[in-house]
């Protein structure tokens, strides 16, 4: 067991009375999920390189029941599932993934399904994603890529959005006719690299559009933890900006950025959105970095800023991680480091002060490998994860009681799946299937 720590106030053991497990028995009927309480939790393949969605009572022995995954997909029948959040209503779930639907500037891309999995939108990169073979009127776009000393650069993947991709010529040149009007990404990749430059062009019917691309420096990025907070959907750009879009993904709000200079990559390490106000909380720590202390909370816009938590205040704290409303914004759960070990805990919202705290008693479990993934719609649970290094078998889902006064009671904690990867989970009231608004 490790050592009692120098916390706030005491904090439980993260290991006390464990249930049995819930495990894969046949998929139940879909229409049995509108209006449950459901743990929705995503299941990784062996070589982690697509996941599948599956619901299941956030109780011990529980069936799980599967919602979604890529296969039949028509462009790309793999690809994760991570960052799940559900809707307001509980009529669509939200996640990010690298399946290559639509080809852009980003690896991970935002997208949506029907609370029953029964289809699937992509948000980012823009408007026209997903939607391939839409009638015309058309125009035409010519694109041409070039080397850094602007010499034809022939033999690159060109994607446009919406289309599909083409190889340049030799000359540089790659032109895509019968592209339906609207605006839309375009990228050209260095070969064999992901290496990049994306440009949008906005496409008018009858017209010609060219545009020049010289794949330099640009590296794909990440867009992470989708959030739907009213008419936004907020995002992660990664590794240091929270930004958002609507749903048809058009253009980029920035609302924070993680700034500074210390001891490793400045990121955010995690980040929320109150679900009544739309207040951000944002966990920005940075070892050796004066600025970037602990917890945040700001407006919805990313104004009036300050320090909720500040984690330097105690030497031994080290690097954050997720941080997570409660159901009624009175309070946030937080992962952070405290001296060798992992910790969750609970602040109040108002004061910074923290109410309790659980921690793992074996080193092995870090920042890396222990997840929060969210509260009960009673803000009585936490619904976590871990595994263990090289012991598939101890792979766990699973929640922990937190009181009334924030406390969290490590005896409390019941196992919901064993012997799985778990890659994201979330635990949400779902609601009638909301219908496709951008269609495949």
């Amino acid at each position: 067991m490790r050592p009692d720590l120098a916390l706030p106030m005491r904090p439980a053991v993260l290991w006390g009375c464990v249930l049995a497990a819930g495990v894969f028995l046949p998929y139940h009927a879909r229409a049995q999920l509108v209006g449950a309480e459901k743990v929705l939790v995503s299941v990784s393949n062996a070589d982690e390189t697509a996941d599948t969605l599956h619901a299941l009572d956030p109780e011990p022995g529980a069936i799980p029941v599967k919602l979604f995954d890529f296969t039949g997909h028509p462009r790309d029948q793999t690809g994760r599932i991570l960052g799940l959040r559900v809707s307001a209503d509980g009529g669509m779930i939200y996640f990010c993934s690298d399946n290559n639907y639509v080809y852009g500037p980003a690896r991970r891309n935002v997208f949506r399904i029907a609370s029953d999995g029964g289809w699937v939108e992509q948000i980012t990169p823009g408007p026209s994603s997903g939607l391939w073979g839409q009638p015309g009127p058309y125009g035409l776009v010519a694109a041409k890529v070039t080397r850094p000393d602007g010499s034809a650069w022939g033999s690159c993947p060109v994607f446009l959005e919406g289309v599909g991709m083409q190889y340049s010529e030799a000359d540089g040149s790659a032109a895509f006719p019968q592209v339906p009007r609207g605006p839309r990404w375009i990228v050209a990749y260095r070969p064999g690299s992901s290496v990049h430059d994306a440009k949008t062009v906005n496409v008018e019917p009858g017209l010609s559009v060219q545009v020049f691309l010289t794949p330099n420096s640009d590296g794909r990025a990440n867009l992470e933890q989708p959030i739907p907070a009213g008419d936004r959907i907020y995002y992660l750009l990664w590794p240091n900006t929270i930004q958002w879009t609507d749903v048809e993904g058009i253009a980029a709000n920035p609302v924070y950025t993680a700034s500074g200079t210390g001891v490793g990559v400045t990121d955010v390490d995690g980040y929320d959105v109150g679900p009544a106000t739309g207040r951000l909380a944002v966990m920005d720590y940075q070892t050796g970095c004066p600025t970037n202390r602990g917890l945040y909370l700001t407006d919805r816009d990313g104004g009036e800023a300050r320090l909720l938590l500040d984690l330097k205040q105690d030497f031994n704290w080290g690097g954050g991680g997720e941080v997570l409303w409660s159901p009624d914004e009175t309070r946030l759960a937080f992962k952070a480091q405290y001296g060798p070990y992992v910790y969750f805990a609970v602040v109040d919202a108002t004061s910074g002060a923290i109410l309790g705290s659980v921690g793992f008693a074996d080193q092995s479990y870090t920042i890396h490998n222990a997840r929060l993934h969210g509260w009960s719609p009673d803000g009585g649970w936490l619904l976590f994860s871990h595994w263990a290094p090289s012991q598939p078998a101890n792979h766990m889902l699973a929640k922990v009681r937190v009181g009334g006064d924030g406390a969290i009671d490590g005896n409390s904690t019941v196992q919901l799946l064993s012997g799985a990867v778990v890659s994201s989970a979330t635990w949400a009231r779902l609601g009638p299937p909301a219908s496709a608004v951008k269609g495949r």
